[in-house]
């Protein structure tokens, strides 16, 4: 008897409940609409965070990159006096050794000015756009 019930129940197909089919569709549209919401937040949530973390990495670049420039200022600066004082140990007038340290300045300033001005000619948006697309 038990199975004859059983077999009966296996045959009837499933019917939604009360609850399902009376929900009107603004109401579904709404739930629809709620749950892109959230799940919109959430990605929001995860985009902030990323720029939050490329923010502190970032700061960390430029924080080293800078430290790194004072630290390479400061070796230059030391050869220099270096130099200049090896100039004066061997007999040069501290004249000469201080025009050949201003030489040597300069010649490091000029070359750092003609690299600059091609890395600014690198950075043009026009250029800069076509280089992505793969034209040269």
């Amino acid at each position: 008897m038990m199975d004859a019930s059983r077999s009966a129940a296996a045959d009837t197909p499933l019917q939604s409940s009360p609850r399902e089919a009376d929900v009107p569709l603004s109401t579904a549209v709404r739930e629809l609409f709620s749950g892109l919401r959230a799940g919109a937040a959430d990605v929001a949530d995860l985009v902030a965070a990323e720029a939050q973390v490329a923010l502190h990495l970032l700061v960390s670049i430029v924080l080293s990159a800078v430290g790194a420039a004072i630290l390479g200022l400061f070796t230059i600066a030391g050869l220099l006096v270096a130099l200049a004082t090896e100039m004066i140990s061997r007999g040069v007038s501290s004249t000469i050794a201080i025009v050949v340290v201003t030489v040597v300045c300069a010649v490091g300033s000029i070359a750092l000015a003609f690299q600059l001005r091609a890395l600014a000619r690198q950075v043009l948006f026009g250029r800069s756009r076509s280089r992505l697309r793969g034209r040269l």
